[in-house]
């Protein structure tokens, strides 16, 4: 499947379930396609570390939760993880304070069909920063990283307007 054809399906995926909350064939792309390529990422990553872009805590924001010791999740912003991109090959990884791979399904890195970017030079994937809003961003918002995301739809919408002000892509 091509990326044009990719982009159009998950377009449509996304517009079906934002709309109407038909979102099984968005959940199938977002879950488990990004899985397997954040799977492939991570392996990547260990391989070729020093081809991978640091981001700026802002852009690892995503990535920040902490649970309490009752469970229960504090807002973002509480550790810190640090999110590193391939700028071409969509791969996301997040590492924690001792550099380890983040997997747990509140903090992992996800594949990104288009990377977001801090300047011009790192525009990456094909599309850039409005198609990384619309189809990485979004789906997560909607969805959460995996079916096991302890997080609430609202606690991550809670990172998007807190940010929202900030244009950092």
């Amino acid at each position: 499947m091509g990326t044009l054809q990719r982009d159009e399906e998950f377009i449509k995926a996304y517009s079906a379930c934002d709309k109407n909350g038909q979102c099984d064939d968005l959940k199938k792309a977002h879950y488990d396609l990004r899985q397997q390529l954040t799977d492939a990422g991570n392996t990547y990553y260990q391989q070729h570390p020093d081809e991978f872009k640091k981001l700026s805590p802002i852009l690892s924001i995503f990535h920040t939760y902490k649970k309490a010791d009752d469970g229960s999740i504090l807002l973002f912003g509480q550790n810190d993880n640090t999110k590193y991109i391939h700028p071409t090959l969509g791969y996301e990884v997040v590492l924690d304070q001792n550099k380890n791979i983040v997997t747990d399904s509140l903090n992992a890195g996800t594949y990104n069909f288009y990377n977001p970017s801090e300047d011009k030079k790192y525009g990456g994937l094909i599309g850039g920063s409005d198609l990384h809003r619309q189809l990485d961003i979004r789906p997560y918002q909607l969805l959460g990283n995996s079916p096991n995301d302890p997080t609430q739809e609202y606690q991550r919408d809670m990172i998007n307007r807190s940010i929202g002000s900030i244009k950092f892509w």
